[in-house]
């Protein structure tokens, strides 16, 4: 999974100068040599966004952008059909210009998105850029106000006839590819597992403390007094009768990775490096594998949620409308909190059933943390502390 860090400064993440996302032949405008030096090298706003885009992916690989003067990206990327619009997304970038049919002595601009906010108060959608300038600024952070009311559009875009914001392009890479459908499809799931809450038993009992279980990560449904402990975490791993299965792996997936047994985070790092995938005869999608289905670009929430019921879950046991529902309730909520602060969103993680908004909280946890939107550094230890041991040390259990 690609993290994606802003860019506000020349020097961080990592510093510009000589850096060969600007500074080789793999960006197009700094291969354009004239006399012995690069005309249309830095300082200029296309090598920047280029090399921008580049240094996200880390890869030249793949990019499809013009190679002309900024005005022109726009409506190549629309005649190339990549993905374009009007909303902003991290790592965008920016096409300032001219309508279709029309054009002025102007080269336009192209800047890149680095932070998205939204007013609570009012809805309004503030961006800030990064930016480069033709025979200006090496390199200039743009934080001065750019929104959803001015249309996104700098001052000096308005001193040039007829030129306007036209949209953003939408960077090509996992982090944004992952859709809302998808994620309210998997969500919608993890409802029913467990609340979508990383640190609970299915039975609300641990294996060891609460049954008797010699091993609580290698059990196989320890049953006691008729009371069986069945899944944990997000996902409701289990070990499926076999002493070393998924709720195992799991746990040697945070000991490894220096996360609680209980981190959401772990969990879902460890969701897709388990990259779980049983094809079923009446799977409605062509996913092949967990890969695949995180990329899928179908806007059916109804054959997604049961895609993963049938292909990660394995089951089919009567509850596939109840995960339905679900799925599209997580999916409006997302849409309606999407541009939300993500600080406002943090795990409500412990071993007991959550309350609908709870649930909901984590739903966009899980939404930043897949789009890559926001991915704080997760809070670890120097060894995995056992969620037994966590649940005691928070909640005095």
């Amino acid at each position: 999974m690609d993290n994606f860090r802003a860019r506000t400064t020349v020097n961080d993440p990592t510093p510009m100068q000589n850096n060969p996302w600007w500074y080789s032949n793999g960006n197009p405008f700094y291969a354009v040599e004239s006399g012995g030096y690069h005309p249309l090298g830095l300082p200029n706003c296309t090598c920047y966004a280029y090399g921008r885009w580049a240094e996200i992916r880390n890869s030249f690989s793949g990019i499809d952008l013009s190679h002309g003067n900024a005005k022109q990206w726009w409506w190549y990327a629309k005649e190339k059909g990549l993905h374009t619009g009007q909303i902003p997304r991290l790592g965008a970038i920016c096409c300032y210009g001219y309508p279709e049919g029309t054009d002025g002595d102007w080269a336009g601009h192209v800047s890149v998105v680095e932070v998205v906010q939204k007013k609570q108060t009012t809805g309004e959608i503030i961006i800030e850029t990064s930016n480069s300038f033709y025979n200006g600024d090496y390199f200039y952070y743009d934080n001065s106000g750019l929104s959803s009311a001015n249309n996104y559009t700098p001052t000096y875009v308005l001193n040039h006839p007829n030129a306007q914001f036209l949209g953003f392009i939408y960077i090509d890479i996992d982090f944004i590819n992952i859709s809302i459908p998808v994620i309210s499809a998997i969500l919608g799931n993890w409802q029913v597992e467990s609340g979508i809450n990383p640190a609970v038993w299915e039975s609300l009992k641990d294996p060891v403390t609460d049954l008797g279980a010699p091993d609580r990560w290698t059990y196989q449904f320890a049953i006691v007094d008729g009371v069986g402990t069945g899944g944990f975490g997000l996902g409701q791993w289990t070990n499926v009768n076999t002493p070393n299965g998924r709720l195992y792996n799991l746990h040697q997936y945070c000991v490894d990775n220096n996360y609680l047994d209980g981190d959401g985070y772990g969990q879902l790092g460890f969701f897709l490096y388990e990259n779980l995938w049983m094809r079923k005869p009446d799977q409605r999608t062509s996913a092949k594998t967990l890969e695949e289905f995180l990329g899928l670009s179908s806007a059916s929430v109804e054959d997604l949620t049961w895609d993963f019921y049938r292909c990660w879950e394995g089951i089919d046991n009567g509850t596939y409308d109840t995960r339905k529902n679900n799925a599209l309730s997580i999916q409006t909520y997302i849409i309606a909190h999407m541009l939300d602060d993500p600080e406002d969103f943090q795990w409500i993680a412990r071993n007991n059933y959550l309350t609908q908004d709870e649930t909901l909280n984590n739903a966009m946890v899980v939404y930043f943390w897949l789009t890559a939107n926001y991915e704080p550094t997760p809070i670890k230890t120097k060894k995995g502390m056992p969620v037994w041991m966590m649940l005691d040390y928070y909640f005095d259990m």
